[in-house]
């Protein structure tokens, strides 16, 4: 077993959540693990005692990926990465990308 603290990262398929895996990816792509699950807030928080950073995607609106990060802000045990996806006139934009 690996001493290595892993960087995981949560999926969902939303915006958000790719963007997510993309940062972390580029941020430690030697001890990342993707995590999916039937409640991913629950396992996510599990994960983050053996975790050296969670990465999530989240909006700003009331979804579930806005509640994952919500619960895993307040309740993991290593630092959170909240990613947010930007809407501008209805269309998502990267993180990076300047609204005019």
């Amino acid at each position: 077993m690996s001493s290595v603290t892993p960087v995981i990262v949560g999926i969902d398929g939303s915006h958000a959540s790719v963007e997510a895996a993309h940062i972390a990816a580029d941020e430690a792509p030697a001890r990342l693990r993707v995590r999916h699950g039937i409640d991913p807030a629950i396992a996510l928080t599990v994960d983050s005692h053996t975790a050296q950073l969670v990465v999530v995607g989240s909006n700003s609106h009331r979804t579930a990926a806005a509640s994952v990060a919500h619960a895993l802000v307040h309740r993991a045990a290593c630092p959170v990465a909240v990613v947010p996806t930007i809407v501008h006139s209805g269309r998502y934009l990267e993180p990076s990308a300047q609204a005019v």
